[in-house]
């Protein structure tokens, strides 16, 4: 039996076009280089079903991230 968990929520996710040009750089160093270049753009932006939206800029996920890695 199918289950359904109401209206379905849309998601997406806003990124500039960064090509890593330098290979020794790892995806945290790449991350840090994004996040200090486009802090207050659009990072996520989050409809729930209720039709509420959650919006995310890099700054905030930069932070919200590095909380979660420091447990």
């Amino acid at each position: 039996m199918a289950r359904s968990f109401g209206t379905p929520a849309t998601l997406s996710v806003g990124y500039p076009m960064i090509v890593n040009t330098q290979p020794q750089m790892s995806f945290a160093d790449l991350w840090r280089v994004t996040a200090a270049e486009c802090g207050e753009r659009s990072f996520l932006v989050f409809e729930g079903g209720d039709g509420a939206v959650t919006e995310l800029t890099y700054a905030e996920m930069d932070l919200l991230a590095g909380r979660v890695a420091r447990g």
